[in-house]
């Protein structure tokens, strides 16, 4: 099963959020999922965070999740993700290499600054830049949008906002 997960929607039940989980709403509608991921994440093959939107990949047999965890593991699956920034790059492709980890002082936050972190790969270009969008945000007055890829498994939500090096704000995020 594929989810366009909007978003904002919970995947699975965990601590401070015990319903109105996209998990709860999957089994209401296919009681029998793979039971591979525990009575807490049944089905759920890959993880996206609570802020980010797209295709969720849900397995209905345990066949079926092993062999798409396997795909995943082995990165034969290609995520992209788009983010909506303000301000215009000065090249249209490219790759930004740093380790990211947890923020020294404030643990929930993500840090390039952490010599402890693990090392990540971020690939984007320019997908479209515009100066004409109603909005007006404080960072500038061009906007771009950039499809992305990670290469390393950091929380993307997280990591995004890293990824232009404080040149450009991430949107939305």
């Amino acid at each position: 099963i594929v989810i366009n997960k909007p978003s904002g929607l919970v995947v699975h039940p965990g601590a401070g959020q015990r319903e109105h989980t996209l998990v709860n709403a999957l089994l209401h509608h296919f009681p029998k999922l793979s039971g591979i991921g525990g009575k807490e994440r049944p089905g759920i093959v890959h993880r996206l965070d609570k802020e980010t939107s797209g295709c969720l990949v849900v397995a209905k047999t345990d066949v079926a999740h092993r062999g798409l965890s396997g795909q995943f593991a082995a990165r034969t699956i290609e995520k992209i993700y788009l983010a909506l920034v303000a301000g215009k790059l000065r090249k249209s492709t490219g790759t930004v290499e740093e380790k990211i980890g947890r923020h020294p002082v404030d643990r929930q936050r993500m840090s390039t600054a952490s010599r402890r972190g693990r090392a990540a790969k971020t690939e984007y270009r320019v997908l479209s830049s515009s100066n004409e969008m109603s909005l007006h945000i404080r960072c500038g007055s061009t906007f771009s949008i950039l499809p992305i890829q990670f290469s390393a498994t950091r929380s993307t939500a997280k990591r995004t906002p890293k990824l232009l090096h404080g040149k450009c704000c991430t949107l939305g995020n």
